[in-house]
């Protein structure tokens, strides 16, 4: 088993240094480092530099799309839609979201541009995060609403169906949101492993009937070029029950067995009330009972330095959460 967490918030090099080695005291096995649009523009030669430090230090690192054109998780904004806007998606109110649309063909080649960048900081794996179209309940997202209905999403919907699009959400629309993220990441993975780099998968954990739950994880797990199917069900966060994760980490850690790769699970080290950190730690051992094969916390320090998704005791809780992983490792 490896264990991991994610780091970002810093590009000062000596700060970096010093956190990296401390997280190879702590007994992680890799780190995942965002890449944001804000890096690639401004930051890529420090974020080569961290890169050096984070392997030198004998961490593996992940290079994490975060908030690229808002179709992937991330507290970042996105130049790519402020320059865009032809490239925005449409929701069912027929009115723009803040995202690009995955389908959209200047979108795809702005992610090539992307995934060049980001295998010039040769990370172990490329971390596809939380890839998704746009959700109501996401900054940003407008309520009743759901998207893409942009005239490129409409044509691939004719073309499969054989009839327009509907304003309304049908199983159809459904069926064809789920075939779209899924032939966009076919696209970014492919295009990634044809470079050299290694992909990791993170999908969001909705239950079914639940916006952008993925009905069939069997086809995301089978997309070629993956070498990693990941998951992080936020149990706290989405005021689920801790079994949560037992679901997700069974579905992901059969899968990857099912198709040679490995399988990733993350914890929530953010915006957890005090008092309740340990099952946090409960968790991770449902995790390591599983036998996943990666284990990892969002994020470094339990965000303590996030004021927006700070926990109420964040150093209560990253104990909590490292001395777990240790003691999984250590099995």
């Amino acid at each position: 088993m490896k264990t991991g967490v994610s780091y970002f918030g810093n590009r000062i090099l000596r700060h970096a240094a010093a956190d990296m080695r401390q997280l190879a005291v702590d007994g992680f096995s890799y780190v995942c480092h965002t890449y944001s649009e804000n890096d690639m523009l401004f930051y890529h030669r420090t974020m080569k530099e961290i890169a050096h430090i984070t392997r030198d230090t004998g961490l593996e690192f992940y290079a994490d799309p975060w908030g690229v054109g808002k179709v992937f998780g991330g507290e970042a904004f996105s130049n790519f839609i402020a320059c865009n806007l032809d490239c925005l998606q449409i929701l069912s109110d027929d009115k723009p979201a803040g995202q690009a649309c995955p389908m959209n063909p200047h979108f795809r080649r702005f992610m090539v541009e992307w995934i060049e960048k980001a295998l010039e900081l040769e990370p172990n794996h490329i971390f596809w995060d939380e890839p998704h179209f746009s959700l109501s309940s996401w900054i940003g997202g407008r309520e009743g609403q759901w998207g893409c209905r942009c005239n490129v999403c409409k044509g691939h919907f004719h073309d499969r169906f054989g009839h327009d699009m509907p304003v309304e959400r049908t199983p159809e629309v459904n069926a064809y949101l789920e075939w779209a993220i899924r032939d966009f990441l076919a696209f970014v993975i492919g295009e990634t492993k044809s470079r050299g780099g290694n992909n990791c998968l993170c999908l969001l954990p909705h239950d079914e009937g639940e916006q952008g739950a993925v009905a069939d994880w069997e086809e995301f797990a089978k997309i070629p070029g993956l070498d990693i199917l990941s998951t992080d069900p936020y149990f706290e966060l989405q005021k689920k029950p801790i079994g949560h994760v037992e679901k997700y980490g069974r579905i992901v850690r059969d899968l990857a067995a099912k198709y040679g790769i490995e399988s990733e699970l993350w914890f929530q080290g953010f915006r957890v009330d005090s008092g309740r950190e340990h099952l946090q730690g409960e968790a991770i051992d449902i995790g390591a009972d599983l036998g996943v094969s990666r284990m990892a916390v969002w994020g470094v320090d339990a965000c303590d330095h996030m004021g927006w998704i700070r926990p109420d005791d964040p150093k209560r809780l990253w104990m909590v959460m490292t001395e777990r992983l240790r003691a999984a490792k250590s099995r």
